[in-house]
């Protein structure tokens, strides 16, 4: 006969199985990537392409440069912003579409980012990234002040059902006075996963 301390222990043995079998499963869940239903990017790598564009209110410029060697985040391609007014902004911007996730019974999450780093400035410099709506509402924004010569991500996530069209915008606004800013724009990646099935 198995005395009554013999079958607690072979009760919490049991049990603490059962706890290392479920952990042990959501940890591998947990830990595994995602199904990625849909990546971007953009590593500024060539003279701008016909889907970007530039965009600025007051004073200051905008360029793709293959010629970067050495400054670029990767490679030797990245956009340039400065300003250099009291008011507007300095951009570029394209559009980009995402499929439905609803359409496959899916809900996912999407993360969109860009690299900067603070170039020609002797002064903190404010890099945006905007996701604005077709209609021209903005859905999203974030800032970061760069405040030395290191690169830095500006991202942003979103929660993804339907299809969606939006504009991604790396912007420049003004630092309110006529300091010349700017900023080196690299390594811009879009990626969306699955979170329900």
């Amino acid at each position: 006969m198995v005395s009554r301390r013999k079958r607690a222990w072979r009760f919490v043995a049991t049990q603490l199985a059962a706890i290392l079998i479920v952990t042990g499963g959501v940890a591998v869940v947990t830990a595994a990537p995602a199904n990625a239903l849909w990546t971007y990017s953009q590593g500024f790598e060539r003279e701008q392409p016909s889907e970007w564009y530039g965009g600025l209110i007051g004073r200051g410029s905008m360029e793709w440069s293959a010629n970067l060697c050495g400054q670029a985040r990767t490679g030797c391609g990245a956009a340039i912003l400065r300003h250099f007014s009291p008011t507007g902004y300095t951009s570029t911007f394209t559009t980009l579409h995402i499929d439905s996730f609803v359409d496959s019974g899916l809900y996912g999450y999407c993360g969109i980012a860009y690299y900067a780093k603070r170039w020609n400035s002797s002064v903190p410099v404010t890099a945006r990234l905007e996701l604005i709506n077709p209609n021209g509402s903005v859905f999203m924004t974030t800032d970061r002040v760069l405040t030395n010569s290191n690169w830095t991500n500006v991202g942003i996530g979103f929660y993804q059902f339907g299809a969606r069209d939006f504009y991604v915008k790396i912007t420049l606004p003004s630092p309110g006075n006529s300091n010349d800013v700017g900023f080196l724009a690299d390594d811009l990646k879009l990626f969306c996963q699955v979170l329900l099935q």
